[in-house]
């Protein structure tokens, strides 16, 4: 293959990983819109936790899996079953705890919907509080009553309500109850 050929096919491939990148980013619509859960809302405590300070809840910064590292968070975050999230807060508390806290436990399905940003999508979720939150579904501790096989969690990608089958498997982030809102 001619050298100019193989500089253009190059520069195709690049240009095209770039645009498939690009396509992976979070899209956010400001124009007319407050921010559901602006950065001001939270208090950053350093550790990989914050706290919402409209609803008094501290929360994990990182979902299960990752690590916060150098101020952000690392690795690849770990799907579980619901029965794993559940026994998840449990393998935490009764061995070093996390953030200082022995604590953590799954959020109920309210707790959680009040981290999404409707505002943003891929994901819903301010990206400045929770960086690297995968554009995802992730359980609550709320089971669904309508199944004897589900429980319901929120989608990260849209901020929607689900509902799904206990043995599927799904994100997981912490809480634990700081102060009264």
């Amino acid at each position: 293959m001619p050298i100019n050929h193989r500089i253009r096919y190059w520069l195709s491939c690049v240009l095209v990983i770039g645009l498939a990148q690009t396509a992976w980013a979070q899209t956010c619509k400001t124009k007319n819109m407050l921010a559901m859960t602006p950065s001001d809302e939270f208090k950053s405590h350093q550790n990989g936790t914050v706290t919402h300070l409209k609803t008094g809840l501290m929360w994990q910064v990182c979902s299960v899996g990752q690590r916060w590292e150098k101020g952000s968070c690392q690795g690849k975050a770990n799907a579980l079953t619901w029965q794993q999230a559940l026994q998840w807060p449990a393998q935490v508390n009764n061995t070093k705890g996390y953030g200082g806290y022995k604590d953590w436990r799954l959020p109920n399905r309210k707790e959680l919907k009040s981290l999404v940003e409707f505002h943003c999508y891929d994901p819903a979720i301010n990206l400045k509080v929770f960086p690297n939150t995968p554009s995802d579904y992730y359980w609550s501790a709320t089971p669904d009553p309508e199944s004897h096989y589900g429980s319901f969690g929120v989608g990260f990608g849209r901020g929607e309500f689900f509902s799904d089958y206990r043995d599927d498997v799904y994100q997981v982030r912490l809480v634990r109850t700081a102060t009264a809102p």
